[in-house]
């Protein structure tokens, strides 16, 4: 699937767009009848069809070129950043994006404080978190549980219950454990058995094709002291 074009700083040329999806080209590749698609829109299509998606000439995977100075062009075009949206204005090369992408400071991210639903610019949450969030922690517990308090819920704590839920919470997350712990037993005993199955199928090759060998020596040299016993035979007689 290619590059959505409004993504990049100035207007980019049909020839540099997938005649298929019709975005920016990503990892563009040439048919031998001169079309250029994304890579990952003509394989597929390749693979069920067996031709040239306008219809021109039969075509498989193998017949495709990769087109690495057009590859090049597209990854070095400007594009905006993908929070343009959130109030970012920078613009990087589209090679750099991912990186930019990684540590803008227009990135919305959810206010990790329990209870709170706030989704910020990641050059805020951490102001919010820490000072500004009704739900942000505010201490321990000095009452004997010892648990975190967070401010929304400081006046109606309640040792005894918090530490009944935080209990609740850990047996939860143990059977969940124990459930995905239970699938990837099975999924790996599955997969030790076939290939169990696959090495007594091998053994029993192997112990055949060696009876074979064996038997085909004990043949040659029974074939052989048949000819040297007839032999005998004949010069004792003649």
């Amino acid at each position: 699937m290619g590059f959505d074009s409004a993504k990049f700083v100035t207007s980019v040329a049909d020839d540099k767009k997938c005649l298929m999806c019709h975005g920016v080209l990503d990892n563009p590749v040439r048919s031998p009848c001169g079309h250029v698609f994304c890579s990952s829109c003509i394989q597929p299509w390749l693979a069920k069809h067996g031709a040239c998606p306008k219809k021109c000439r039969a075509i498989g995977p193998n017949d495709l070129e990769n087109v690495l100075p057009l590859r090049e062009v597209i990854l070095n075009l400007k594009v905006k950043c993908e929070f343009f949206e959130y109030g970012c204005t920078q613009t990087s090369r589209l090679t750099d994006l991912f990186r930019h992408t990684q540590r803008c400071g227009y990135k919305p991210v959810a206010c990790s404080n329990p209870g709170c639903e706030l989704v910020l610019c990641q050059k805020d949450i951490y102001l919010h978190e820490s000072e500004k969030c009704s739900c942000r922690p505010v201490g321990e517990c000095d009452k004997g549980c010892g648990l975190l308090l967070h401010l929304n819920t400081l006046n109606a704590h309640d040792c005894y219950q918090a530490l009944k839920a935080l209990v609740k919470s850990q047996e939860d997350q143990l059977k969940d454990l124990r459930e995905k712990l239970t699938v990837v037993s099975t999924k790996f005993s599955t997969k030790e058995q076939g290939l169990l199955d696959k090495v007594s199928a091998l053994n029993r090759q192997l112990v055949e094709q060696s009876k074979s060998e064996r038997d085909a020596t004990v043949k040659e040299a029974n074939s052989e002291v048949s000819v040297d016993s007839f032999d005998s035979w004949m010069a004792h007689w003649f």
